[in-house]
């Protein structure tokens, strides 16, 4: 028996071990990029407001008004303080929800954009006045 002098081998310290989950959300996907057409930077320390790096033509920012180097500042007066919460409040919109009002700085002064959701994508059904009551079958005894 040589491995009873031996020390068994050390598992790597936790610390080299990277827990966090920032580094999966620190670069937009491309997903998320694509549902509103935009692409925003951190801010930088100190910073208020989430920078503008890009709007995809004839996406739904650029509908809305935004652009490349605005600075988001805030949605319907809560501050934006980093690009998960924009997100997270542009992934709650529904269509045909209420307008929000999101408040940019542009070329130093600041600015309210309303920003109007999709509406609802239109049925490929034509709307009935109501729709038909499932009437039970006569071929299919009830026991």
């Amino acid at each position: 028996g040589d491995a009873e002098g031996k020390p068994a081998a050390k598992p790597p310290p936790l610390s080299s071990v990277d827990t966090r989950s920032e580094t999966s959300s620190a670069a937009p996907s491309a997903a998320e990029t694509m549902a509103v057409g935009i692409k925003l930077a951190e801010p930088s320390s100190g910073d208020r407001g989430l920078s503008i790096l890009g709007v995809i033509r004839g996406s739904v920012a650029e509908k809305a008004g935004l652009k490349s180097n605005d600075v988001l500042l805030s949605w319907n007066d809560l501050a934006l303080k980093d690009r998960q919460t924009f997100l997270t409040l542009l992934r709650g919109l529904t269509p045909g929800a209420p307008p929000v009002i999101i408040t940019v700085r542009r070329n130093g002064r600041q600015e309210k954009i309303k920003f109007t959701p999709a509406q609802p994508a239109p049925s490929t059904t034509p709307p009935t006045s109501d729709p038909p009551a499932p009437r039970a079958t006569p071929s299919s005894p009830v026991p």
